[in-house]
């Protein structure tokens, strides 16, 4: 049985996974004070999570409750997120935005502020922080799971022949954070500017569900036993700070309108992103 519950949790754990790690673009900012700029982003993420958690399993039919935890392995996921931004100068070469979007069909929003520490016309040292989060509430019919000639064999007399999970009517919970600071160089250009530097990154996932549904098994040369089952869990990601780096540039396509491409590396996650601004 613990074997069959083991699979049924990566089902359901990891499917749809979701991700806050957005493009940042210059970490320098060319916003004028009391200027406003909007733009889109575009971010596509490959990330290995090793969820680890709790779970409890209550069988009304046997009055029964197990409980237990599990840790899984690496698993790489993927995302794709759509946002839109605006921006406003607070001062000369600092700015803040804000940002909403969807990735995988759920709501996506963040913060952000960038500064130019050191100016000069064709070098810039800055910094930049985003906090961006995710949210999702979902509910979804999963299974059944079936596992064939599963169990044990006692002294020759008998074991479990087929155990049946599900299905399930199942409610997740899904709540991301995320943050990344940025430093380095911005190299400029008549029309181009580069950029690149180390990169901080922390990541929590919070991902909770009860699912519903029937427990069914069958012992050879006993009968068929089952029970509804009530299924919640519990799972998390915590990680602590991760250095990695990014590397991008931004083109100046027309007057004001900036093209952005970017690539983002920490150890666990890789973020290619591509965005377009306009300031006015």
């Amino acid at each position: 049985m613990n074997r069959v519950t083991f699979v049924i949790c990566c089902v359901l754990l990891l499917d749809g996974t979701l991700f806050a790690f957005f493009p940042i673009g210059p970490p320098s900012s060319n916003i004028e004070k009391g200027q406003f700029a909007l733009g889109v982003d575009y971010a596509y993420v490959e990330y290995d999570l090793e969820p680890k958690g709790e779970q409890s399993w209550f069988y009304p039919e046997w009055d029964q409750t197990l409980y237990g935890n599990v840790e899984f392995g690496a698993s790489e996921q993927k995302a794709d997120a759509y946002l839109a931004k605006i921006v406003y100068g607070i001062a000369d070469g600092s700015e803040l935005f804000v940002r909403l979007g969807t990735s995988e069909n759920s709501f996506a929003w963040g913060l952000g502020a960038k500064t130019t520490l050191a100016e000069s016309p064709s070098l810039d040292w800055s910094i930049a922080i985003q906090a961006n989060w995710l949210r999702s509430e979902e509910t979804e019919t999963v299974g059944p799971f079936y596992a064939e000639d599963q169990g044990y064999l006692e002294q020759g007399t008998w074991f479990f022949n087929n155990i049946v999970y599900g299905p399930f009517y199942n409610e997740v919970k899904v709540d991301v954070t995320a943050i990344r600071i940025y430093a380095g160089p911005v190299f400029k250009f008549e029309k181009f500017r580069f950029y690149c530097g180390p990169v901080l990154s922390w990541l929590k996932v919070d991902y909770d569900f009860e699912a519903s549904g029937d427990f069914t098994w069958d012992i050879i040369g006993v009968g068929s036993f089952g029970s509804p089952v009530v299924w919640k869990g519990s799972y998390g990601v915590e990680d602590e700070f991760r250095l990695g780096c990014y590397i991008g540039s931004s083109v100046e396509i027309v007057e004001n309108f900036d093209l952005v491409a970017e690539l983002q590396q920490t150890g666990d996650s890789r973020l290619f992103g591509v965005g377009l601004d306009c300031r006015f």
